[in-house]
């Protein structure tokens, strides 16, 4: 019937820096989730909810899962993942190129018992346009792996890719009323959407420098129609990564706190003001009570 409503939750897995917010920021067509080169970027399960016609796909953005720290803040990430795809009508595997090794392998221990609608997603496949038997031949062991209901090679970046994703989607679409109204593109607050622009902000710009223990937390957001007034703070693990992102004379947090201000200002049209401290919190990720203080213990 032309009135069904369709609402399906989909789960984005795979290895660090696969290209997963990338390509949920694409579908969705705004940015919900930050993005960075390096690794590891996603920490929290973000929803984002993209709405048309009588279908609504609801993206749930893991965190990479590592293999290799055994760090109590990793294993929490880990853990994320894990109880994502216990909540997922289907799950699109994320691939990082033509790239398939013991990491992917061990993606699937994560899987629950029983059959699960799983596309394989081959992203960055723009890059091996010149490599059409390479590429031809990692498909067709994909395809042998009997894993997958779909295996689409596409570029997370190109509209047209993106586009041809969410028709093939629609053929897993589970009926439905809609769990969102059809307005709203995430189901995390601005206050969790700022300390993860203030968190991208420091990886896109300290890169290396910065690992990823530096953690943001929100101490004030208040709200009006003129303006918006945020206080945070930063917490990193060692002195040294304090000095680095605050800088020679603080020019360093300055511009972090310039970038995200002109960024919200340009999204909200009201006058922002951001202050921004940093604080030396040692060994929180491996501290279970900053852990669940900073927001980062699963459920």
């Amino acid at each position: 019937m032309p009135g069904d409503q369709y609402t399906t939750v989909v789960a984005v897995i795979g290895r660090p820096n696969a290209g997963k917010s990338t390509l949920i920021n694409s579908l969705v067509g705004q940015k919900v989730a930050i993005t960075s080169r390096r690794p590891q970027t996603t920490r929290h399960r973000i929803h984002a909810i993209h709405s048309k016609e009588n279908y609504q796909f609801i993206f749930i953005d893991t965190p990479g899962i590592n293999q290799t720290s055994q760090s109590a803040f990793l294993q929490e990430l880990n853990k994320t993942t894990r109880s994502v795809l216990s909540d997922a009508d289907v799950v699109l595997f994320m691939l990082d190129g033509l790239t398939w090794d013991r990491t992917e392998e061990a993606i699937f221990k994560y899987f629950p018992p029983g059959e699960i609608n799983c596309i394989a997603i081959v992203n960055k496949i723009d890059r091996f346009r010149q490599q059409h038997a390479r590429v031809t031949a990692f498909l067709q062991k994909l395809q042998q792996q009997g894993r997958f209901t779909e295996i689409v090679p596409l570029s997370s970046r190109k509209p047209t890719d993106v586009s041809y994703l969410e028709k093939i989607l629609r053929k897993y679409a589970v009926k439905g009323d809609f769990m969102f109204p059809v307005e709203q593109h995430t189901d995390q607050n601005m206050q969790f959407y700022v300390s993860e622009l203030i968190r991208e902000k420091i990886l896109r710009r300290y890169n290396q420098e910065i690992p990823y223990s530096a953690a943001v937390v929100i101490d004030r957001y208040d709200e009006s129609d003129r303006e918006l007034r945020i206080k945070a703070t930063i917490h990193v693990e060692q002195e040294s990564h304090k000095q680095i992102i605050v800088g020679k004379g603080g020019l360093g947090i300055r511009e972090v706190g310039k970038q995200v201000r002109q960024l919200l200002e340009k999204e909200t049209g009201v006058h922002v003001d951001i202050r921004l401290w940093v604080k030396v919190s040692r060994s929180w990720s491996t501290n279970p009570k900053l852990l669940r203080e900073f927001g980062y213990e699963s459920s």
